[in-house]
């Protein structure tokens, strides 16, 4: 028969088809037989399985030479949780390769939900091998800490190579090591297992600090919370140092690593003061000081050039006896310190000729990283073997690897290359000893190299790399730069692995994000910053951009949160630019925590058994968000302003030539167009103006146009004071491009001569926007439970609140005054205080909605010992939407600082309206007409009549964004918007008195209404006319004339003038007469002007002009056209009435309550002949005698 074989190589059983239509490599049913997965030839077969057969007992009563021998868990035969002390397996592995079986057991009965573990001395877990062909049953791991448990059976199990991979839903998802290359599981402790066997590494969560060990203190007694230290035998370059300003960090496994030496004292020096008190229980302990290690070394053999114009940071990580790598640390801050010290005159010239600054190189050639190792035997407890130390130029993606350090032991645990890297650091200078030069060390303070020694112990150590300007010798992959974190779920259902790849499902990832309560605020580096201490000394932050402050949290192992910001308050905060002082150390960015980031059932932690969380957030790191990226610094020899007229300058004009026409490049343009001026885009921030020595400016421009001089309307012989301009002699020119601005920034033309005025001006261009939604890591970093316990510790009496006691003002608030108290509490609700707290304020900014730039109209002034707002300019309430002032502002006290932003709101005061004159009045006033005439009567503000004010009380405030109406009152007058108030009918003089209503609205729709009555005013002159007519009674003559009649038969031509006080008007009568005579009214007498004169009128009663209350409103040029001086005529008036009552004359009237007299004016001389009549205010009446007596 023939020989029919079959390979299941599917390993699929199918039941749902005809046997006859089974595709190769599946079968319809098998029982007790299983598919072999060998490596070997017999893969895909079906073999049977075994009946069960023991081979090993790793536990039993009775039993001896078992690998759980002990019987004294719990009492009675139970664990201490009642439970019947049984050992079983939950998992195994089946090596067909090797022919051996891995198997996992656990007495530990477990929990349905939640996380939980077996415990120590009543449960254990273990893993052991069974090799098939030996029969040898043999220990893989055995630890209570692998935290098996019954009720979640390892039912996936993978091997790559030599690492065993399960994972059982309780637990992350681990990874043995099956080879024996390192120091062997059983010497570790369970928080050390847990980070070996994790299949996430452990990660470094500092970064690299510029700091080196420089001296060796000897404590003299015992410290007990104190902040002074009493020392044996101080070095004497230590007062020296600090004297000269340098900063000491203090180093020991007992305190912090920011406590800071602030002064030596005492005799010989042997009292040091610390900015933090400390406990030191033991006498005669070592302190290490450690300081800024960035320096210019001497040293010939060092290649300067590759640092010299970069800008470098470091990070290292860890590298695993199994040849897998932790994720990078945080990356340090940039390694540079610059050559430039004082910008002399000649480096200000050569700076803008070159148009490059090319002293601002780094100054730095060596320096030493002080990295964060996680145990002072990393081997040993950690496995890692390598520290790979990495650096990254700052304008590149790549990472390179710069060096390796091995911290590898030997089996003995006593030598190997950790043990060679511990070093005497008082021996060690610039990072060497003597003439050898180190590469990495450790402080052997703090170290052993005896493993016996009981300080010997699993804690960090602080690791010393020296660097000499190398660059990396390896560029690591692009998948390894791009892995900030690990994304290893926390815990895992299923696993399998395809190829050389981990898979796995139903995954848990997820934690509990807890909500972060922190304030961002910026400053000046302080002494409890750590950028001060000789580390980053010419390190700042950059001005004028916005920066956005986020947390991200990670565990043990690298998994990372998101980017946590802030609970309440904002986490942007905008650094605006300011003047700079010469001793102006930096600023920085500060965040001020609230609160503990996260309760401690969320944090990691190896304790008791009730707490423990291997899972739990470990390390934080802070990381910034600020899209303005790339701009360039312009330097020119100044900017000149021409025409030079301090009172009319034109624009300002800047050079273009070497870099800075790239870094202003001009618009393209039409070359059709044949035009020789092009514009430019880009926006320039000023930033030092002509050499001025006052510090940064902040002033913003744009290019008008871009082009030669001479296109620029400027001739030659004004351009040789331009730089590169033409010479107004020879016409020589460098042809130079130049910007044109407005002539806000620079200096007038013709300040200095021969081109003097060339001095240093610098620009920022505005920075290139990112549209990338990113944020970048920075070097502050930590442990969460260190800050956590900085947090409670130091809250007491930092700002936490603040708040106004009015959240509004009038707008009518004058200047100078207090407009509300600031309150600054703390976290417990304790009100802070100048005197007892040292609280100080400093505001950073003001703002007015949706408004320009409101200056500085507040401050908070300490009045009484109260912080108290006050109104530095008066200020004026605006359309809706712009009266919410933000008064951004910085609280500092002696413990802490924190920002914070207030509102406060500037309310609506009614505007009112009143009479110039008199301010007091606003419900009634007066405004003069003249009878008969239309037109414009005045205008609101403008004449000086009638004054309206909004409730601002800032006098140039006072008039603004106001608007007019008429809601009532006579027809006659009109009221435009803007205050012009118009007669469109005329007035007569004894008209009835015509009223209106004014009404006055400011901006936020408040009014106020003045009655205003039309009047004849006391300075007023009414002309009046000859249209009365004849009959209109009583009238009352003032001059009568008869010219031609001999008084006899002969009749002469009547010329006669009456005054009609009751219109008032004049009627004018005419006809025939007898006789020749002339008579008029003067002085209430009737006076004759002919030959012989009877009663002439005196020469004082003839007027050449009038006056009211020393104002002339009548002189003789009203009176028309000059007369015929040949016939020695002359104009003149004379007043028909007296007195200064109506009755006084039948020439004198009242109206509207003032009392008018008639003038008459006239021209002539033998006869004289009225041609033009007035009405004139008796009240403060003068006049003026005719120089030439026309009536004589």
């Amino acid at each position: 028969m023939p020989d029919i074989k079959n390979t299941f190589v599917k390993g699929k059983m199918n039941k749902d088809l005809d046997p006859r239509l089974i595709p190769p490599g599946e079968y319809l049913e098998a029982v007790n037989a299983y598919i072999s997965k060998s490596e070997k030839s017999d893969a895909g077969t079906v073999q049977t399985i075994s009946s069960n057969t023991q081979v090993a007992n790793v536990r039993g009563s009775g039993v001896t030479g078992t690998f759980f021998p002990r019987t004294d868990y719990g009492s009675s035969g139970n664990d201490s949780f009642g439970a019947a002390i049984r050992f079983e397996t939950i998992g195994y592995y089946v090596d067909e390769e090797n022919d051996c079986v891995y198997w996992f057991i656990t007495s530990y009965p477990g929990a349905d939900s939640g996380f939980h573990r077996a415990k120590l001395n009543t449960h254990d877990c273990g893993i052991f091998k069974y090799a098939l062909n030996s029969g040898l049953t043999t220990v893989v791991l055995k630890s209570v800490h692998l935290n098996f448990a019954k009720s979640h059976p390892i039912i996936h199990v993978n091997k790559i190579d030599d690492l065993l991979f399960w994972t059982d839903n309780l637990n992350q998802p681990r990874v043995y090591n099956l080879t024996s290359n390192y120091l062997p599981y059983s010497t570790v402790s369970g928080a050390n297992l847990e980070d070996q066997l994790s299949v996430a590494k452990l990660a470094p969560y500092l970064a690299p600090r510029f700091l080196t060990p420089k001296y060796i203190l000897q404590t003299n007694g015992t410290i007990n919370n104190s902040t002074t230290v009493t020392i044996d035998a101080p070095p004497s370059d230590l007062s020296t140092d600090l004297s000269a300003g340098v900063k000491f960090l203090v180093r020991h496994v007992s305190i912090d690593d920011d406590v800071k030496v602030v002064s030596v004292s005492g005799t010989n020096n042997t009292t040091l003061t610390l900015n933090k008190a400390i406990t030191l229980t033991r006498d005669d302990q070592k302190l290490t000081l450690v300081t800024g290690s960035m320096i210019n070394s001497t040293d010939q053999s060092i290649d300067n050039k590759y640092i010299k114009e970069r800008f470098v940071r470091f990070s290292y990580r860890y590298k695993f006896a199994d040849n897998t790598f932790s994720t990078f640390a945080p990356f340090s801050q940039i390694a540079f310190i610059p050559a430039l010290g004082t910008l002399t005159d000649d480096l200000q010239k050569e700076a803008y000729q070159t148009t490059k600054l090319n002293t601002f190189v780094n100054n730095i050639n060596q320096l030493e990283l002080e990295l964060l190792l996680p145990s002072n035997r990393p081997f040993l407890h950690y496995h890692i073997k390598e520290i790979e130390i990495l650096i990254k130029e700052s304008d590149d993606l790549a990472v390179k690897v710069l060096d390796t350090i091995d911290v590898s032991e030997n089996q003995n645990a006593t030598s190997g290359a950790m043990f060679d890297l511990r070093k005497d650091v008082s021996t060690i200078t610039a990072g060497a000893i003597g003439s050898t030069k180190l590469k990495a060390y450790i402080n052997n303070i703090n170290e052993s190299a005896n493993a016996n020694n009981s300080s010997f112990n699993n804690r960090q150590t602080d690791l010393y790399y020296v660097y000499r300007s190398e660059q990396g010798f390896k560029t690591l992959p692009e998948a390894q730069t791009l892995r900030t974190f690990d994304k290893v779920p926390t815990k895992a259902l299923a696993q399998e692995v395809s190829g050389n790849r981990v898979i796995y499902g139903n995954f848990t990832t997820g934690k509990v994000l807890p909500t972060i309560d922190y304030i961002v605020s910026s400053g000046l580096k302080s002494n409890d910053d750590e950028f001060l201490y000789g580390e980053l000394p010419r390190h700042t932050l950059k001005q004028n951009r916005t920066y956005v402050v986020g947390v991200v949290l990670a565990d043990r192992y690298g998994r990372q949160s998101p980017v946590l910001l802030a609970k309440d308050s904002s986490s942007s905060l905008l650094h605006r630019r300011a003047s700079k002082s010469d001793t102006w150390p930096g600023d920085c960015l500060k965040i001020t925590f609230n609160d503990i980031i996260a309760p401690t059932n969320e944090l990691y932690d190896y304790g008791t058994y009730d707490t423990i969380n291997p899972l739990g957030w470990y390390s934080y790191r802070v990381v910034v968000k600020q899209l303005q990226q790339e701009y360039h610094n312009v330097y020119t020899p100044g900017v000149t302003i021409y025409p030079s007229s301090s009172t009319n300058a034109g624009f300002g004009y800047l050079a273009l030539y070497g870099d800075n026409i790239n870094k202003i490049p001009r618009n393209e343009i039409n070359q059709n167009l044949n035009i020789d001026l092009a514009t430019s885009s880009v926006k320039l921030h000023g930033i030092v103006e002509n050499k001025d020595q006052t510090g940064l400016q902040t002033s913003e421009h744009s290019i008008i146009s871009i082009g030669k001089l001479s296109d620029l309307g400027i001739p030659q012989q004004d351009q040789d004071e331009f730089f590169g301009g033409a010479d107004s002699a020879t016409g020589d020119a460098k042809n130079y491009l130049f910007a044109q601005m407005k002539n806000d920034f620079g200096e007038l033309h013709s300040v200095n001569a021969n081109n003097a005025d060339d001095n240093l001006a610098v620009f920022e261009t505005a920075p290139f926007e990112s549209k990338i939604d990113i944020f970048y890591e920075t070097s502050t970093s930590g442990l969460i439970k260190d800050l956590n316990t900085k947090i409670l510790s130091g809250t007491s009496n930092i700002p936490f609140a603040a708040s106004l006691s009015a959240t509004s003002f009038a707008e009518s608030a004058t200047e100078n005054s207090f407009l509300a108290n600031l309150v600054i509490k703390d976290n417990a609700d304790n009100t802070l205080s100048n005197s007892s707290h040292g609280l100080a304020i400093a505001i950073t900014s003001i703002q007015r909605s949706n408004s320009p730039d409101p200056g500085t109209p507040f401050s908070f002034t300490l009045d009484s010992g109260v912080f108290k707002l006050k109104l530095l300019n008066a200020q004026q309430f605006l359309g809706t939407g712009k009266n919410i002032f933000t008064i951004d502002f910085t609280a500092t006290t002696s413990t802490g600082a924190a920002s914070f932003s207030l509102n406060i709101n500037i309310t609506n005061v009614a505007p009112s309206a009143f009479n110039n004159a008199t301010p007091s009045n606003t419900s009634t006033a007066n405004i003069s007409y003249t009878p008969g005439v239309t037109g414009t009567l005045t205008t609101v503000n403008a004449s000086g009549v009638i004054k309206a004010i909004n409730g601002s009380s800032s006098t140039s405030k006072q008039t603004e964004n106001l608007t007019f109406s008429k809601p009532s009152g006579s027809a006659k007058v009109d009221v435009s918007s803007s205050g012009v108030i118009s007669l469109n009918t005329a007035i007569g003089s004894t008209e009835a008195t015509n009223t209106f209503v004014l009404r006055t609205t400011d901006i936020g729709g408040l009014t106020h209404d003045l009655t205003v009555s039309l009047v004849l005013g006391t300075t007023n002159t009414i002309e009046i006319n000859t249209t009365c007519g004849g009959t209109t009674t009583p009238r009352f003559n003032f001059y009568d004339l008869c010219y031609g009649g001999d008084g006899g038969s002969e009749q002469g031509d009547k010329e006669q003038y009456e005054f009609v006080p009751s219109v008032p008007c004049i009627v004018e009568l005419s006809g025939a007469c007898s006789g020749n005579f002339q008579k008029f009214t003067s002085n209430n007498t009737e006076r004759t002007h002919n030959s012989p004169q009877v009663n002439p009128a005196p020469a004082a009663e003839i007027f050449e002009s009038i006056q009211v209350s020393g104002t002339t409103v009548l002189q003789l040029s009203d009176l028309g056209s000059a007369p015929n001086n040949s016939n020695n005529e002359y104009r003149f008036f004379y007043r028909p009435g007296t007195g200064t009552t109506a009755n006084a004359s039948n020439f004198n009237v009242t109206i509207n309550s003032a009392v008018f007299t008639l003038i008459v004016g006239a021209n002539g001389r033998s006869i004289f002949t009225p041609i033009k009549f007035y009405l004139v205010p008796v009240a403060n009446l003068t006049t003026t005698q005719h120089t030439n007596s026309p009536l004589s």
